[in-house]
Order: C-alpha cells, then sequence, then structure tokens
C-alpha cells in the first residue's frame, strides 16, 4: 500500500536516518519510493571484509559473501549504482600455497568491479589488521582488476593498507584523485624508490592525505612533484620516529599555506622536539593525540614525578603557532587509555594528577593573540573486558569530565573548554579497527 506521506516528507526523514543501517531497512518497507532512496544511503557504502563474529583469516567466508553480493547487483541492477565506496579486505590470501586455491575470490572480484559504475573510493587491505603482505604476490587477474578500478575518472579516494612494494602507478592512475590514504606500505625498492615525474603529472588536486608509516612512499611523490599536494587542506599522520618528522615537515613545507585541517598522531615525541615546522596560517582544525602507557593495575600516561609527556605537547603546540594561528577554531586533545586490569569507578586516573606539567599546557593556552578557539579533550579508554558496568561509565565519565576542568582550569573558566569521554570494551575497539 502506498503511503499517505507527502513524498517530499519521506525523502527528508529517510536522509536523516542515513547512518542507521536497521531504520533504513524498516523504511525501505514503506514503499518503492522509499526503497529507491534508502537503498541509495544502504549501498552506498560496501565492506566487502569478514562477517561479524568471525576470522579475518577466514577467506572462504569472505569470498563466498563476495560471490553472493555480485550476484545480488547483477539481479538487482539499480542496486549496483548506489555503491559508492568499496572496501576489499585479502582474507583469501593468507599464505603463499593458498593463492591459487581460492577460485572464488579470483574469479568474482573483478566482474564484481566492473559491475560498480558509480565508485569514488576504493579500499584495499591485507589479510589481517598489522600484518604487511607483498603486493606482487597478489593474483594477477585480481591486482589487474584494482588497477583498473583505481584509474577510473570517477575515483576520488584510494586506500591501502599493508603492502609491500606497491606500485606508484596504483596509487595516482585517477586523475580525478582528491584523497589518500597509506597505511604500512612501502613502494618498490622501498628507501631507494625513486618515481618518474611523468606517472605524477595528471595527479595535482590532492586535498587530504592520511599516512600511518608510509613515509617511504610519499618522499618520492615529493621529490618528483610538490604540486601534488600544494592544494592540500587536510593531514592525517603517525609519527614515530626522526624520518618520518622529516617527511612531516617536507609536507608541511609544500602545503603551509593551504592547509586547513590537521591530525598528528603519533607514539614519540622526543624526535618532534629537535626541529620546528613552518608558519600555518590557514589551519583552522589542530588535533594532536597522546597514547597511553599499559599498565595491569591502573592507567596512566606518564610518571607522575616528571610529567615529561605533558611538558612536550606544550613544545609541539608552540611548534605549530597555536597561539599565532588567528583563524584557528578548535584544538583537539586525543587522550587515549588502554588497561588490561580491572576497570570500576573507584579507578584513579594518573593523568588527572599532573597538574603542574597541565599547568604550563594551559598557560600557553590563554596567552597569545588568538584566545577563542575551542579547546577539545578527549578521553578514550579501552577496557581489555568483554563488558563495562554502565554504573562504572558514569562514575568514571564524571570524573574524568570534572578532572579535565582542573588541570585546565584557566581554559575552562574562559568557556572554552569542551570534554568527552569514551569507554570502549576490547571487542568494540577491535570492530573499529578493521578498517585500519
Amino acid at each position: 500500500m502506498e503511503s499517505r506521506i507527502a513524498p517530499e516528507i519521506l525523502d527528508l526523514i529517510i536522509d536523516e536516518a542515513e547512518e542507521s543501517t536497521p531504520t533504513l531497512c524498516s523504511l525501505s518497507l514503506v514503499s518503492r519510493q522509499c526503497a529507491f532512496r534508502a537503498r541509495r544511503y544502504i549501498f552506498e557504502h560496501v565492506h566487502l571484509g569478514c562477517p561479524e563474529g568471525t576470522s579475518p583469516r577466514d577467506g572462504e567466508k569472505q569470498s563466498l559473501r563476495l560471490r553472493d553480493f555480485l550476484e545480488l547487483v547483477k539481479a538487482n541492477e539499480p542496486l549496483a549504482a548506489c555503491v559508492q565506496s568499496l572496501c576489499i579486505r585479502m582474507a583469501s590470501f593468507w599464505g603463499v600455497e593458498r593463492f591459487e586455491d581460492d577460485e572464488t575470490f579470483i574469479e568474482n572480484l573483478p566482474p564484481l568491479l566492473r559491475c560498480l559504475p558509480s565508485l569514488t573510493s576504493i579500499r584495499t587491505t591485507a589479510p589481517e589488521n598489522g600484518d604487511v603482505y607483498d603486493w606482487p604476490e597478489v593474483p594477477t587477474p585480481v591486482k589487474s582488476a584494482i588497477a583498473e578500478c583505481c584509474s577510473r575518472p570517477s575515483i576520488r579516494k584510494v586506500a591501502f593498507a599493508g603492502f609491500w612494494s606497491l606500485p606508484f602507478e596504483l596509487l595516482l592512475a585517477s586523475p580525478g584523485l582528491e584523497s589518500m590514504d597509506l597505511a604500512l606500505v612501502s613502494p618498490p625498492g622501498a628507501a631507494k624508490a625513486v618515481l618518474d615525474p611523468a606517472v605524477i603529472q595528471g595527479c595535482t588536486q590532492l586535498s587530504e592525505l592520511v599516512l600511518s608509516e608510509a613515509s617511504n612512499i610519499i618522499r618520492p611523490i615529493l621529490l618528483a612533484n610538490p604540486n601534488a599536494i600544494s592544494s592540500l587542506k587536510s593531514l592525517q599522520m603517525v609519527v614515530v620516529n626522526p624520518d618520518e618528522w622529516d617527511t612531516y615537515q617536507c609536507i608541511l613545507r609544500v602545503c603551509h599555506a593551504s592547509l586547513q585541517n590537521l591530525t598528528l598522531r603519533r607514539c614519540r615525541y622526543e624526535s618532534a622536539i629537535k626541529g620546528g615546522v613552518p608558519v600555518l596560517r590557514a589551519v583552522k582544525h589542530l588535533e594532536f593525540m597522546i597514547n597511553a602507557v599499559h599498565s595491569w593495575s591502573r592507567m596512566y600516561i606518564y610518571e607522575r614525578e616528571d610529567g615529561r609527556e605533558i611538558l612536550d605537547l606544550k613544545s609541539l603546540l608552540s611548534q605549530h603557532g597555536t597561539k599565532d594561528l588567528n583563524v584557528l577554531e578548535s584544538l583537539t586533545l586525543q587522550v587515549c587509555l588502554r588497561t588490561g586490569g580491572p576497570f570500576n569507578h573507584e579507578q584513579r586516573f594518573a593523568i588527572l594528577q599532573g597538574t603542574d606539567a597541565w599547568g604550563a599546557v594551559d598557560d600557553y593556552l590563554c596567552s597569545g593573540t588568538n584566545r577563542r578557539f575551542g579547546v577539545n579533550l578527549n578521553f578514550e579508554i579501552v577496557v581489555h573486558t568483554d563488558r563495562v558496568d554502565p554504573h562504572d561509565k558514569i562514575e568514571v565519565t564524571k570524573q574524568l569530565s570534572e578532572g579535565a576542568a582542573t588541570i585546565l582550569a584557566q581554559t575552562a573558566k574562559a568557556g572554552r573548554l569542551s570534554t568527552s569521554v569514551a569507554i570502549l570494551t576490547g571487542y568494540e575497539d577491535a570492530r573499529r579497527g578493521e578498517s585500519w
């Protein structure tokens, strides 16, 4: 039966529910018009990884999912046009001896990619999180199909995670490329890799770059054609050694005039303290991450006696010219805490006890010419248990929120501080990490 609600109202309702797949599935049953509009969102992002609750190494189940999805889009052609983003995990090729065994994956991936005319984003990841795989060992039909897909003019984003010897041509093939996301990848020849400038001539519109242990592959691109990132607006990078810090500085020197969003995720600060960065005049949003130390008995970030991590944070802020960024709108400090011990509301966090070190940061944030930008202090706690008591969540959230107003007292008094607390179980954290 056709709905009596005006089509325009139904469209607005469906648009509002775009991020809730269960709600979209229910709305798709209202009418044909609702089904068409809801499916645009349901099938917009497709993850051809392993089903929830199965091991990433279970390649057979993934291959069957891929085959079933191909049959679905062949039988329902309008669905194929809805798919804009596709993520492929190479779970079928765990171990060299299994390459030729998974005929289902090898036979079905190429025709599936050809069936998806509206793709704007493609992501390819190694068999398992944190594992690195040799790209030349991937079966030729699979490599060729992915290469063809990456070269389409409609492709705006490419992402690869966990591959050695990844060809530059694969990353730079699309003339419409705007975003590149690379994690644990290296080019052929690794540190000695050299890129022919001709390969990068058509790729000059990159506006977003995400890098995690990928300096070896981005450095030759910078040398061959710095203009490839001269219009960069968003940069997210993990820096864990001096070489990556040097690459980070090189990137900023090229795009400092256009960069608006900067996220620096790092495990060590000492390499950053040795050198500065160019003046960043256009940055509106800055984000820095502070990583915790594992402890079986309590959660802490630094030794309370010296507060070195927090003092290093102040140095990092000063290098990025926080006081002089007149257009800065927000500064986010992402505090990541992990523990393997019991989690309850009686826990006390050492981060809230280092008030002297935080006081130096607070003084810095409240000085300078720009005192308008908001400061977000976001706590993320990963608890390695299957379940967290709701009461404990409430009490810990309250403790951290109140503590934030103590360690950054001046910023809080000026009304510029906001705090959030996210508490995840180990399972929730692992599920989130499936996309690298």
